[in-house]
């Protein structure tokens, strides 16, 4: 379902210095700013389906103490529907935003070390 549904993957930065921590505050999060994100890299549609394989094995806990918003370098996982996932690896936030960059549900924390290395491992850019 999930490699049918995605329609690509990207490793983007997004510039925000003015990300602040919350702690248990969900419903705080901030809409995806479009302008704030720089696609670093794409990856190409025959690594797809082994990324979201070694993707499904991470563990996104939900954290009580997370971002408002990303910061750093993430992955963007879009979908057909327009909506899209953002995965950051450096700082504790992933989150779901629909077409129009509006919150659909905090996912929790990014994934860390493991998110990192699957990075370094699926796109031709450094992760570093």
């Amino acid at each position: 379902w999930l490699n049918s549904n995605v329609k690509s993957i990207e490793l983007i930065n997004y510039e925000n210095k003015d990300a602040i921590e919350l702690f248990e505050q969900s419903d705080s999060v901030k809409p995806f700013d479009f302008s704030k994100m720089y696609v670093i890299d794409t990856m190409p549609e025959e690594q797809k389906s082994s990324f979201l394989f070694d993707f499904s094995k991470i563990e996104l806990l939900i954290v009580w103490r997370h971002l408002d918003s990303p910061k750093g370098k993430s992955v963007k996982i879009n979908y057909n529907d327009g909506s899209f996932d953002i995965i950051c690896y450096e700082v504790q936030f992933s989150c779901q935003y629909d077409i129009d960059g509006n919150v659909i549900q905090l996912i929790g924390g990014g994934g860390g070390n493991q998110m990192k290395e699957l990075v370094e491992r699926s796109f031709e850019q450094t992760a570093e």
